[in-house]
């Protein structure tokens, strides 16, 4: 059954209302400039989900029975409700229609405080540093499947996420990519054929880490950020700097001892640090979609996060060696701190690389359904079995949250879409007739879904 949200009594929403016009105000003053798409992305969290701000209209087609949904932020960074949908959107396609049925794993690296802070910062660091340990991963298949293929010509696949938070809200830049476990090899006709490489030992991830710690400090080095003998200082003076070291500090009541900051099974090195005994077989739905939702996962959690008035709670999933598991913050300093979470706007999310690239030569052979413009050669538009890799809007909140938006949830006949309402005029008349409470303002914001085709004004 349908249960629609209240967007209204969300924590996050509360906070920004409470807070965001007064925080902005304290940072101009103090002459620290955020960008502009960071305040954006806050002030469409206000928006997401408020019936004010715009709908879409659907009504039972048997009882006649008539409700609203509203639109979302289609947020990147903050906003539980639409990065929790994004998360399981992409799980599924990545599930369904991208990563074969073949074993995966997933490595993670975590960098030092000091390469933290210089990616956070420059974009274009963070794509070299992950080209870096892309290509390291990659060569460790290779070398590993060479000894059991007895080829040369060996091919891997694998995708890359970036999270820019930590589990205390802090800004930790870190890496998460997913690989197939193992190699391709090409047979006689010139199809892929996968070969599974042995568990991972960790002497072996140990060997791995070292070559990636070396590659990234050869980067370092040639750009000039690190010097022969230690690291060399950024301008911490400034004022954005020192927004960026206070969003990147953990809360902490003491420093956790050294050995506890990383699990048994991860490898440690210089500052960087690789985790890589996550494993998913190849037909064990449950555990590859837990994986690709772990590394799709939203920064916040809208069950772990609370406001009275005047102090932010916020409960960590696990606690710090000493014992501190509640982190609270005033309003204005919890804004300040989720700024810096928010993501660059245009830039994909998730990076391919090997097969999976977008111009891989075979990797029509490889994903379980191919691309739109490869698949056109073998299903033409007019093919009604050709396979899709878009999921519409109602089975993506089916899927999410377990309620179907075609089913009536009071005679359960099915529903279909009547009309999106964006002009303020009408929807103060829709939800008054409703008796939904309005409140006035500009519904500018409001985004319909995509698939929903506006008509053009008649005069």
């Amino acid at each position: 059954m349908y249960r629609p949200r209240h967007p209204e009594s969300t924590a996050l929403r509360q906070i920004l209302v409470h807070s965001l016009q007064s925080t902005r105000a304290a940072l101009d003053a103090a002459e620290v400039y955020l960008p502009r798409f960071v305040w954006r992305e806050l002030e469409s969290i206000i928006d997401c989900g408020v019936l004010d701000r715009g709908f879409v209209r659907v009504v039972c087609g048997a009882c006649k029975h008539e409700r609203v949904v509203g639109f979302s932020c289609k947020g990147r960074g903050v906003c539980s409700s639409c990065v929790g949908r994004k998360m399981n959107e992409l799980a599924f396609h990545l599930d369904g229609h991208v990563v074969p049925l073949v074993p995966i794993r997933q490595f993670v690296l975590t960098l030092p405080i000091q390469l933290r802070f210089l990616v956070a910062r420059d974009p274009l660091l963070l794509s070299a540093v992950r080209a870096v340990f892309l290509r390291a991963v990659s060569g460790f298949y290779r070398k590993t499947a060479r000894a059991i293929a007895m080829s040369k010509a060996l091919r891997t696949a694998g995708l890359c996420v970036t999270q820019r938070f930590g589990s205390a809200l802090n800004l930790n830049p870190h890496l998460h990519s997913i690989f197939v476990d193992g190699a391709y090899r090409d047979d006689e006709d010139g199809s892929p054929v996968f070969i599974a490489t042995p568990a991972i030992e960790k002497k072996a991830a140990d060997r791995l880490l070292a070559r990636v710690v070396a590659q990234v400090l050869k980067l370092l080095l040639r750009r000039g950020l690190i010097s022969a003998e230690d690291w060399i200082s950024p301008e911490e003076s400034t004022p954005e700097a020192q927004l960026t070291l206070e969003a990147m500090r953990v809360p902490a009541a003491k420093t956790p001892a050294p050995a506890s900051l990383h699990s048994s099974s991860a490898s440690v090195l210089s500052g960087f640090s690789l985790h890589c005994a996550s494993r998913a077989s190849a037909h064990d739905q449950a555990a590859r979609l837990r994986l690709f939702r772990y590394v799709l996962r939203p920064a916040i959690a809208a069950d772990k996060l609370a406001f009275d008035g005047t102090t932010v709670t916020f409960t960590m999933k696990r606690s710090f060696s000493n014992g501190l598991s509640v982190l609270r913050f005033s309003p204005q300093a919890f804004i300040r701190r989720i700024a810096w979470l928010v993501p660059r706007p245009r830039q994909h999310e998730i990076t391919y690389c090997g097969l999976f690239a977008a111009n891989a030569k075979d990797r029509a052979k490889v994903v379980r359904v191919a691309t739109h413009r490869k698949r056109a050669k073998k299903h033409p538009a007019h093919d009604p079995v050709a396979p899709t890799s878009t999921m519409s809007w109602q089975e993506l909140l089916k899927r999410t949250f377990a309620c179907d938006l075609q089913k009536c949830d009071q005679c359960g006949g099915r529903v279909r879409v009547i009309a999106t309402i964006t002009q303020r005029s009408v929807i103060d008349k829709i939800l008054t007739h409703l008796g939904l409470a309005t409140r006035h303002g500009n519904p500018a914001s409001a985004r319909a879904p995509p698939e929903v085709v506006h008509p053009c004004p008649t005069a």
